[in-house]
């Protein structure tokens, strides 16, 4: 029982999740995804009145791209039942129109041209395998490919259309960049190196001559550079103690907002490409801050941001003044925000003395003479990170009195290449033996019960769950396994091929089922599953096209053949991951009932 009051699925639930927020030219409208009514949709929020209304009544999440033109009109994407089958649809009043609509494709919005007139998108309509970049015209509804692509990523294209930047993964730690001229038709390397050192493109400068680009050559943490693409001399422009998560450019390419990832918070920076100075936004919570976008005007940038313990809130910084606004207030009123608790990073040595980082959270009511159960939780990937952000699942476990260790075992993002290749075709072995390490960390704490200590995690973390149960079958007392691998020699052949290039980036990651079926039955959980005793819970969406639904359904067959108690929970409007409010309170809910029948 926890010191403040005792909290529901449901009550955490009612928070309200905002999305994507961005301007319109006039500043005096607001759009962006709201899941208040249980699914996410647009809504529009009036800038001087602050009244909402909710555009869009979709029962399937709908995630707006931004007004067209002089604000009457917006974009947005949706897909169906979390198959990932994403179409580009205009909004223009009661009138709906899907825009790429082509039966088994995929659509993803890449960016809008500088008034807004039309916008670029990636599209796999000609060959499912491959994602053309397109462009729109909104007046005309004209579609015409920019570029035709054979095997590269789309980076960034200049505001003339003409000018493409091509990634090419030639391994999960090694990739380039090259530049495609739309007006001679060619194409040229911009990034030639030796060794493995990762590439990525973010933008062009205003007149095309340079190229703005993420990369760790040279150094253990991703950074920010420029290319000149007349001389091809790159320069550092910011470096973190900590990757560059992301990177924004203004419609006119003459500001960019730049986010930061340091030990799991998140540092959010502009810079003026006219005068080349950067300046850190003050005054945000110390979390995560996500989704940054320029006004049409560049006088504000819109945001959302949020602590561990407070859902994220969508945030408008007045470009010429500073005030930082907090426009939206997310956290359920029922809620006293005395009841949540903040997450804290904390590291543990582990099986070869590798310092390993995570985040911890202590349940208020935990101490040395009433110690609690604990759970290590795995992040999703491989190459994932667990960071400081509020999750209810999580909230809702320690509130219930269970201390949560997020780990970020070798292999995750954020703490170093070297970190992040240190997993290298050994994945469900050293990442393993961390996530145990792990456990025996909250077994050191003095406010933790080391009788009782259990694993969960999502997607790839849902396979290192079921590979703990499997081949470390002592190490943890109970596993959650959602929507997690069983079978890696099934999950890699049936990869989407929309995958394209990412597809042979994991088979030389996790490893080839062509090659080395041996291999991977060794570190397949569900060719093991005789060694799982402890009970097990396993969550899944019947739509997920990462992590097929028979993943789940034969691990759950073999295990309760075999007499360990198992429950399973089974969605049949969700994909990979779970959407619907609805839906994620009765996950959250089977969750906890699981730790407290078993742990």
């Amino acid at each position: 029982m926890a010191v403040g009051k005792t909290l529901t699925a449901e009550q955490l639930m009612k928070n309200t999740k905002y999305l994507l927020p961005s301007l319109s030219r006039d500043n005096m409208k607001l759009l962006f995804a709201s899941d208040e009514g249980g699914v996410p949709n647009t809504c529009e929020m009036d800038m001087r009145e602050g009244s909402v209304r909710k555009l869009t009544d979709s029962g399937e999440p709908v995630y707006p791209m931004g007004y067209a033109g002089n604000g009457s009109r917006f974009l947005f994407a949706k897909d169906e039942g979390g198959n990932e089958l994403f179409h580009i649809y205009l909004q223009d009043g009661d009138r709906c129109t899907d825009l790429t609509d082509a039966r088994g494709a995929v659509a993803h919005f890449f960016t809008w041209n500088e008034d807004r007139s039309g916008f670029f998108f990636t599209w796999n309509r000609r060959d499912n395998r491959f994602f053309d970049l397109w462009h729109m015209d909104l007046d005309n509804m004209d579609k015409v490919m920019v570029y035709e692509n054979g095997r590269y990523n789309i980076g960034a294209v200049d505001l003339s259309g003409s000018l493409v930047a091509l990634e090419l993964e030639n391994t999960g730690n090694d990739s380039d960049i090259y530049l495609y001229d739309g007006k001679t038709g060619t194409e040229k390397l911009l990034t030639p190196h030796s060794g493995e050192v990762k590439f990525s493109a973010a933008g062009f400068s205003r007149d095309g001559s340079r190229l703005f680009m993420l990369t760790d050559e040279g150094r253990e943490f991703r950074y920010l550079a420029v290319l000149d693409l007349n001389t091809l001399e790159r320069e550092e422009l910011m470096v973190f103690q900590g990757d560059v998560r992301g990177v924004s450019f203004s419609d006119d390419c003459k500001k960019m907002a730049v986010l930061a990832g340091i030990k799991g918070s998140t540092g959010l920076f502009i810079r003026d490409m006219d005068t080349g100075s950067d300046r850190e936004v003050k005054g945000l919570p110390k979390g995560q801050t996500m989704s940054p976008r320029f006004s049409p005007d560049n006088t504000f940038l819109t945001f959302v941001a949020g602590t561990s313990a407070r859902p994220e809130d969508i945030h408008v910084l007045s470009l010429g003044s500073d005030e930082l606004r907090r426009v939206t207030r997310a956290l359920n009123p029922e809620v006293d925000p005395e009841d949540l608790t903040e997450g804290t990073y904390r590291e543990f040595e582990s099986f070869d003395g590798l310092r390993v980082p995570g985040i911890l959270y202590r349940p208020q009511d935990a101490s040395v003479s009433e110690p609690v159960p604990a759970v290590v939780f795995v992040h999703g990937g491989p190459g994932g990170e667990s960071v400081l952000f509020y999750t209810p699942m999580i909230q809702l476990m320690v509130n219930h009195g269970f201390a949560v260790f997020c780990v970020n075992n070798r292999g995750s993002s954020g703490y170093g290449k070297t970190f992040f290749r240190a997993a290298d075709h050994r994945h469900g072995e050293v990442d393993l033996d961390d996530c145990v390490w792990a456990g025996k960390y909250l077994r050191s704490l003095p406010f933790v019960d080391p009788g009782r200590v259990g694993i969960m995690g999502g997607s790839y973390g849902g396979y290192m769950t079921l590979a703990a149960l499997a081949f470390r079958p002592d190490a943890f007392k109970v596993g959650v396994d959602l929507f997690g691998i069983s079978n890696w020699l099934r999950t890699l052949r049936e990869m989407p091929v929309w995958w394209g290039a990412h597809r042979e980036v994991l088979l030389r990651k996790i490893g080839d089922p062509d090659t080395e079926e041996e291999y991977l039955r060794s570190i397949s959980p569900l060719f093991h599953y005789g060694n799982i005793r402890k009970p097990l819970l396993v969550i899944q969406g019947a739509n997920d096209p990462r992590v097929l639904q028979a993943e789940s359904d034969e691990i759950v067959e073999k295990v309760r053949e075999a007499g360990v108690p198992v429950e399973y929970v089974l969605f049949d409007d969700e994909g990979h991951g779970f959407r619907k409010k609805s839906n994620q309170i009765t996950a959250d809910d089977a969750i906890v009932g699981f730790l407290e029948e078993y742990l």
